[in-house]
């Protein structure tokens, strides 16, 4: 079987399994958003993968001129929250592919990275401790994560590419 014919089958595969196993996929992530989220707002399964590879690459470069990572105790939650509501203000209506929950099967969402942001905590809950975007209009991305280390739960922020500026601005004002 060629290459092309078992990508296919694995597409269909997923979006069967996505149809399945996850039909309120869209008016759930509407309710934790607090936004409406369509089907039209979902990203085809071949973008979604795409965007994801770029996003993956982009998490792991270690550039610290590209990448800016900050930890802290999620208790109190304070710091990381106030830096998600001014990356909300600031980035606004850039338009962001989030992957949250199950994308891999669903698709990712096209959004205005002003939501997950402002509502971070509950994507947070939604998706099993992890928040990601990568924009689709640069080259700006955030991976939020939620972890615990000898017994200390901790959030860590990854934010790199063109919102880097944006988010040492908004750890400046939050700090």
């Amino acid at each position: 079987m060629s290459v092309e014919r078992q990508r296919k089958i694995e597409l269909l595969v997923r979006k069967n399994e996505a149809k399945r196993d996850h039909p309120d996929y869209a008016s759930e992530l509407s309710r934790v958003l607090k936004y409406p989220i369509d089907v039209q707002d979902l990203i085809d399964l071949e973008v979604t993968d795409d965007l994801f590879a770029q996003f993956d690459t982009n998490a792991r470069r270690r550039d610290t001129t590209w990448v800016l990572k900050r930890t802290w105790p999620t208790v109190p939650n304070m710091p990381w929250i106030r830096i998600c509501l001014c990356l909300a203000q600031e980035l606004k209506s850039e338009p962001v592919a989030l992957f949250a929950g199950p994308y891999k099967e669903c698709g990712a969402v096209r959004i205005a990275a002003e939501h997950p942001l402002m509502y971070a905590l509950s994507v947070l809950e939604f998706d099993g401790d992890t928040l990601r975007m990568h924009s689709l209009a640069s080259d700006g991305g955030l991976y939020l994560d939620l972890y615990e280390e000898d017994g200390t739960a901790l959030i860590e922020l990854s934010i790199w590419g063109a919102w880097c500026p944006t988010a040492e601005k908004c750890l400046e004002e939050a700090t």
